[in-house]
């Protein structure tokens, strides 16, 4: 062997070395540099506040003797051990505990099951920080808080399986610990007095006229939502005076939209909000689907303060029997007043589509959403802990200076200097021959 063989094989088995350490190493100790502007366990303030007061949590995970896959799901929940500094994360081998297996409900390795001392529990298919985040904070301890979904005239599905149904909207509220339930107007004599919201979404017109069950509720210091909607649009007289509101006429259309790629003219993108803080601090635009428009035609009744919450466009067009207005109208209203030293609060939207599941994830409509419910409640820091924390580097965004320099490197500083690279090496291959 010759020392020209000698080198080679020498620099293949050095080689080969190499790879085998790197391999070893970044399996025994793995290491990653995260560039992003934010962590990954996006915890905001009140999300913190709400883990402190959590009891013992505790996570399961169902993971065979993979060193690997334990290893990540132990550097997954590492960050969370600094809010929870209680946290016990235990392992089982699904092979060998096919008992809890079927229990938990766990279908495939790498799930957990997240509970509290009270073997309260909530299985997590898919564990991410937002997953578990959310999974956790639906076991704060029991809070008295219950929403009641108004039945009998009509209104939209409660939890059905219908495509108006407020069902996903209820899924979260329950997930965030509030008591949902519904009421059947016609089989009650009054409503609950732990009753913190009301909810009437969406009655058949001229149903709730004459409404003492309701009216009592209101005079009580209850709170309200009330929707409706285009299609069958309707306030009750009761309400029509305590708010001073009427609804307008015909049908909403928006030309604005085409510009966001929105071709129906009846979604309406909602782009100008009230200065209440329940949509001042929405960071996306509410979508509605064939909205009402709610005007006021006189003072509220005494006691009541009343502010919009929701614009539509000043290209909006109300059309109604050939006849069309122009400007802007409001879809979505606050009125409060002080009652029995607390702040009562009723709202009334010109929408019901946007609690609906099809329509709920679309653009602002989830936040709105709850920021709706928050108000209403008594502790409007429910939904806000459960409430993921909004990314801040989703996307890039570049000025218009950085636009036209990146345009310039790539439409003509790199093409050119590949052409000036060709001619200089050309200018030598003949220098070389001559």
């Amino acid at each position: 062997m010759n020392n020209r063989r000698l080198y080679h094989l020498l620099l293949f088995i050095l080689i080969g070395i190499s790879v085998l350490l790197a391999g070893w190493l970044s399996f025994v100790h793995p290491y990653n540099i995260d560039l992003r502007d934010q962590p990954t366990w996006q915890i905001s303030t009140a999300q913190a506040d709400t883990l402190k007061t959590l009891p013992d949590i505790t996570i399961e995970v169902f993971a065979t003797r993979n060193p690997h896959l334990r290893r990540s799901i132990n550097e997954l929940l590492a960050p969370l051990k600094l809010h929870l500094p209680t946290l016990q994360v235990i392992f089982y081998n699904p092979e060998t505990e096919p008992v809890l297996v079927r229990k938990r409900g766990i279908s495939r390795e790498g799930q957990l099951y997240i509970r509290d001392d009270h073997d309260r529990g909530q299985l997590v298919a898919t564990p991410s920080p937002a997953n578990i985040l959310q999974a956790i904070l639906a076991l704060q301890p029991e809070q008295t808080r219950q929403v009641i979904h108004l039945q009998g005239a009509g209104e939209r599905g409660f939890l059905s399986d219908d495509a108006g149904s407020w069902r996903e909207s209820y899924r979260h509220m329950r997930q965030a610990g509030i008591t949902i339930a519904a009421a059947d107007q016609a089989s009650i004599a009054t409503i609950p007095t732990n009753t913190n919201v009301l909810v009437i979404a969406d009655p058949q017109p001229n149903s709730l006229n004459n409404s003492p069950l309701i009216t009592d509720y209101i005079q009580q210091g209850g709170n309200l939502l009330y929707t409706t909607d285009q299609p069958h649009p309707y306030l009750p007289k009761w309400l029509a005076e305590l708010s001073g509101l009427t609804i307008m006429p015909g049908y909403i259309s928006d030309p604005d939209g085409q510009q966001y790629g929105i071709e129906d003219p009846q979604m309406l993108l909602i782009t100008t909000l009230g200065d209440s803080e329940i949509v001042s601090t929405l960071g996306n635009s509410p979508l509605l689907a064939q909205a009402a428009a709610i005007m006021p035609h006189g003072d509220p009744a005494p006691g009541w303060q009343r502010q919009p919450l929701l614009y539509t466009s000043e290209q909006t067009i109300v059309q109604n029997n050939g006849h069309s207005v122009k400007g802007t109208v409001v879809t979505g209203w606050l009125l409060e007043r002080t009652h029995a030293n607390h702040v009562q609060r009723i709202i009334i939207l010109g929408d019901s589509d946007l609690f609906s599941q099809h329509y709920r994830q679309v653009a602002g409509n989830a936040a709105l959403t709850d920021n709706i419910i928050n108000a209403l409640l008594p502790d409007n820091s429910v939904l806000a802990a459960a409430k993921p924390t909004p990314l801040t580097d989703q996307y890039i965004q570049l000025s218009k200076t950085y636009l036209y320099a990146l345009a310039a490197l790539l439409l003509l500083a790199l093409p050119l200097g590949w052409v000036l690279y060709y001619q200089y090496y050309q200018r030598k291959q003949r220098c070389r021959y001559q």
